[in-house]
């Protein structure tokens, strides 16, 4: 399941979602997040940019709400947030902001089931909410089962410790990692790679005909 997507911009009938905040992502990943955007019944059309990594998401205003196209686009994605202009950045690390192409993969394959659950349930549920139902029901059942109530082992102490920790400190890790400006690493590696690409552009026009 993907981190967060980012809505970089929103006019009526037009939102630019952006999907990763590091360097442009696998052309592939992208076009297959496009197409499962494209197949919503709110969107008329969608494209997609591989330098900024985001998709351009068409909707009739008339007929579908901003929220109701974003929050549809999200569970599609099997995004856990979604970020509006102004509110504040996840904190992100390298590894959130980019992954292996494995993790990348696993991630569009559970994007694309939690995406066909929520239409199913008519947006009643979807795998964020089913599966700690469903772990805690197997937790409540093997109490009720043994009668028993034993210690959890050392590596559940160590997880939930670095959840708490993560939970609670958001603005601290932010800042850690955000750097100089607020910009991570990864992102200032990605403007400069843009504006790289946009010189190379630049240099490869051909010089101006002179006038007679």
């Amino acid at each position: 399941m993907r981190g967060a997507v980012f809505v970089a911009h929103q006019l009526p009938g037009r939102l630019r979602i952006r999907l990763w905040r590091g360097p442009s992502p696998d052309p592939t990943e992208l076009r297959s997040a496009a197409e499962r955007v494209g197949r919503l019944t709110e969107v008329d059309r969608v494209d997609h940019h591989p330098v900024t990594g985001s998709l351009i998401v068409h909707y009739d205003p008339d007929r579908w709400s901003e929220d109701e196209v974003l929050d549809r686009c999200a569970a599609a994605l099997g995004a856990s947030k979604l970020v509006r202009p102004g509110e504040p950045t996840p904190p992100p690390t390298e590894m959130a902001v980019m992954g292996s192409r494995l993790a990348r993969a696993v991630a569009v394959l559970f994007g694309e089931l939690n995406a066909d659950l929520y239409r199913a349930t008519r947006g009643t549920a979807d795998l964020r909410i089913l599966l700690p139902l469903t772990f805690g029901g197997l937790g409540a059942a093997e109490v009720l089962v043994t009668g028993k109530l034993p210690a959890p082992p050392w590596f559940n102490l160590m997880w939930w410790s670095f959840r708490t920790f993560t939970t609670f400190n958001q603005e601290a890790i932010a800042d850690a990692v955000g750097g100089e400006g607020g910009a991570t690493g990864l992102e200032r590696v990605a403007l400069a790679t843009e504006e790289a690409a946009l010189s190379k552009r630049r240099r490869r026009r051909p010089p101006p005909v002179p006038r007679p």
